[in-house]
């Protein structure tokens, strides 16, 4: 179907396409407020070591960060098993949690929950950074490693408000609205074909009953044209000679006797 067509069509049936879109407007309306924002907050932390590995007059310990990104992806490892985050996730149905380790070779943390609420995503983020300080300390407590060389976890920067994500909202809404609207313009078109084929066939019969126009043969074959239609007009004289006109040759003849006589 032609554009112009489809936008005549629409035009010819503004009765279904009108309420359809405004059905699918309200539709996207409601899925919008029956579906509630996420919520999402971020953690960041860094792995330092303990001062017992440090030079003796070492005073910075974020001079020596290099070799620790092992053990941060050791932690991250251990709080993402599927076990631990079962455990945590039970207490808060629909939430997410993501930890990765931020950076090449630093040993950076990144710990972004995702939650129904506010106040859910804010308990959930406590918990999660709380996890992966106390999952660090029980690892070097099997080992056995000495206080002062027991490496640390710190806390750079934590959210204090959530960030509202409408991705999943947004999809929701706009699936719902496309999809009435995608059924509007079926409904449209599956009405405009029907009634088309009623009017086809309503008007079939009419024309078998119209008398056949009656043939005309003095009228000219309009399919010729110039000297076509000069030779049929002359094979028409050679079918159909014309007669002579007795009448005025008798008419001729009496007169030229009476004026002999």
């Amino acid at each position: 179907m032609k554009l112009a067509d489809a936008w005549r069509m629409l035009l010819r049936r503004w009765y279904i396409v009108v309420p359809g879109l405004l059905l699918a407007a309200a539709c996207g309306v409601a899925a919008w407020m029956a579906v509630e924002p996420e919520y999402e907050r971020q953690g960041v932390q860094i792995v330092l070591p303990g001062m017992g590995s440090l030079p003796e007059d070492a005073t910075n310990p974020y001079l020596y960060l290099s070799g620790l990104a092992l053990p941060a992806d050791i932690v991250v490892q251990a709080v993402m098993g599927e076990n631990v985050l079962n455990e945590v996730l039970e207490d808060f149905p629909g939430a997410q949690v993501d930890v990765t380790r931020s950076g090449t070779s630093a040993p950076i943390i990144t710990i972004t929950v995702t939650a129904e609420s506010d106040a859910d995503a804010e308990k959930l983020l406590a918990i999660m950074m709380d996890r992966t300080t106390s999952t660090l300390e029980s690892m070097q407590q099997e080992e056995s490693i000495a206080d002062s060389s027991r490496m640390s976890i710190s806390t750079l920067a934590v959210d204090t408000q959530s960030r509202q994500i409408q991705r999943t909202r947004l999809l929701i809404a706009g699936g719902a609205a496309l999809l009435v609207a995608a059924i509007t313009l079926f409904v449209t078109a599956l009405v405009d074909g029907l009634a088309k084929r009623r009017r086809r066939s309503a008007s079939a019969p009419a024309a078998a009953l119209e008398p056949a126009p009656p043939d005309d043969p003095d009228r000219d074959d309009p399919d010729l044209e110039g000297p076509d239609a000069e030779l049929a007009a002359l094979g028409a004289l050679d079918e159909h000679p014309a007669r002579p006109d007795l009448g005025s040759r008798s008419a001729r003849e009496s007169r030229s006797g009476v004026s002999g006589g």
